[in-house]
């Protein structure tokens, strides 16, 4: 490792090669390597991997954030015996339960239009906290409209549902974005697993 006068990091890997002895003295080639890009590929891993590790233990539970009773009761309905229910009837109260209950939430459903703090002061809330920011977040929409629907996905959001709801689409919907979820998580530790088996570190 070494560090530049304005401050930057380089990591380099040095290779010797002893070449022949002359007058009591060893003759080295040394060279260099620089392997900065893979070194900061691999710190980003290991912020990927601090990730996968709090995934991992987190519960199937689902947070609905909606101010209307009755979506979270019919959305409670859907998925009560899968997961347990988490309610809050605004974004702030969201966010206290992702604060208090964050490792326990596989995922969100969240309306937009909500008092208090609306649906996108909540997601701009959860960016901001790096324990929880990862988990994904469905938005529950009274539009149907499409170019809404794309704007809605715009904002980060993994999928949408729509207002009446239909239990067959709903639970699908959920199930595909946590079955993804759940392969990508596998291909990761899948890799996590070769590259110690090949005898890489990976560092801070």
């Amino acid at each position: 490792l070494f560090i530049l006068s304005n401050g930057a990091f380089r990591w380099y890997h040095i290779h010797l090669q002893w070449m022949y002895r002359a007058a009591k003295s060893d003759l080295l080639a040394a060279t260099l390597s620089d392997i900065t890009p893979q070194r900061l590929l691999e710190n980003e891993m290991n912020k990927l991997f601090a990730a996968l590790q709090r995934e991992s233990s987190r519960k199937n539970t689902l947070l609905i954030v909606d101010d209307t009773e009755v979506s979270r009761v019919i959305l409670g309905e859907i998925f009560k015996d899968k997961y347990k229910i988490l309610t809050a009837e605004n974004g702030r109260e969201g966010i206290a339960l992702l604060r208090q209950k964050g490792e326990e939430i596989a995922m969100v459903l969240l309306d937009m239009e909500m008092p208090v703090m609306s649906g996108q002061e909540f997601l701009g809330v959860k960016s901001s906290m790096p324990d929880v920011a990862d988990i994904p977040v469905i938005i529950i929409s009274g539009d149907d409209n499409r170019i809404v629907q794309a704007n809605i996905l715009k904002t980060g959001v993994y999928d949408y549902i729509t207002k009446p709801f239909t239990p067959e689409i709903v639970a699908k919907r959920v199930n595909n974005v946590l079955g993804y979820r759940r392969r990508f998580l596998d291909a990761v530790e899948e890799y996590d697993k070769n590259k110690q088996e090949q005898g890489v570190t990976l560092v801070d």
